[in-house]
């Protein structure tokens, strides 16, 4: 029994050294890479893995791809199964036929499908994207990692390029690319050129635009919480109101740029789905670069 219990012990404090050498050993290699960069001018690779460590460990990046490709999904399914319904005003000089046939058109070649399913990511990702830039950089303040990253030569613009293209890499892209493949499982068929590249430049347009407003948000707070909240709660009463008629057209298309491009497929807008409505998506990016410009300027001056 004494035997058993001293190699019981014994074996508990070689599983906590080794655990500490573990940790050290994260850290040796972290250092190192960082060291690496004085050397090899600047790299983001040492920004991206402790951005791996720290904020996208397990189960959060898991989480984000499972939420997306269920999303993506259900909206799928339940498009490809719907009846078509349509308001039919009889009369003599009235001929809907043309509205059915664009309709199914539409249908069949699943843009409504893949313009459904990222209408339900725009609610989920203006809820996570927020969270996701107050663990990346308004966290970074409180645990002291980023003074970390600036006791190297690591530029400010590029530590807050990675973070940004960080998250719109690990949240637009898969929801594209799941919502797409979901599309084309459950309602097989082409889609059109023109729906589908305006659905995928608003839909990254909208990731680019909360991203943006979550950096300047954390940069002014530089605490988790209040940061998560603020751009949880803005959103989520943006989007309560974009629909109001008060609103114009044009803040319509800076908070939900989506739901423009899913109105003309629809059918609902003032006109058809055409270049000129695709191309006025370049008012709402223009917004998101110069609130990222700005973060990045304020984030030049800063004092951390």
């Amino acid at each position: 029994m004494i035997f058993r219990q001293i190699s019981r012990m014994l074996q508990i404090r070689w599983i906590s050294s080794s655990m500490r050498l573990n940790k050290l050993a994260i850290l040796r290699s972290l250092s190192r890479s960082l060291l690496n960069v004085s050397k090899e001018h600047e790299k983001v690779h040492p920004i991206i893995e402790l951005e791996f460590k720290y904020t996208y460990h397990f189960p959060i990046l898991e989480s984000i791809v499972a939420i997306t490709l269920f999303m993506a999904a259900s909206r799928g399914i339940s498009v490809g199964n719907a009846s078509v319904g349509l308001e039919l005003s009889l009369g003599p000089l009235w001929d809907g036929s043309q509205l059915i046939e664009r309709y199914y058109a539409f249908l069949e070649g699943g843009a409504l499908a893949y313009a459904m399913a990222l209408s339900s990511l725009v609610s989920v990702f203006a809820l996570l994207i927020p969270a996701l830039t107050a663990f990346s950089l308004a966290r970074s303040f409180e645990d002291g990692i980023l003074q970390t990253l600036l006791s190297y030569p690591l530029s400010r613009s590029r530590i807050l390029l990675t973070k940004v293209g960080m998250i719109l890499l690990l949240t637009g892209i898969p929801a594209m690319v799941l919502s797409l493949a979901a599309v084309y499982i459950y309602i097989p068929g082409g889609i059109q050129f023109l729906p589908f590249l305006a659905l995928s430049v608003a839909f990254s347009v909208f990731v680019l635009v909360v991203t943006s407003v979550g950096i300047l948000i954390s940069l002014i707070a530089r605490q988790t919480m209040p940061s998560a909240a603020a751009g949880m709660l803005g959103w989520t009463g943006a989007l309560a109101i974009v629909n109001m008629d008060i609103v114009p057209e044009s803040i319509k298309r800076i908070i939900n740029p989506v739901a423009i491009i899913t109105e003309a497929i629809r059918g609902e807008a003032n006109t058809l789905l055409t270049w000129e409505i695709a191309g006025s998506l370049l008012g709402p990016f223009l917004v998101g670069i110069a609130i990222l410009v700005l973060s990045m300027l304020a984030f030049e001056r800063m004092e951390v």
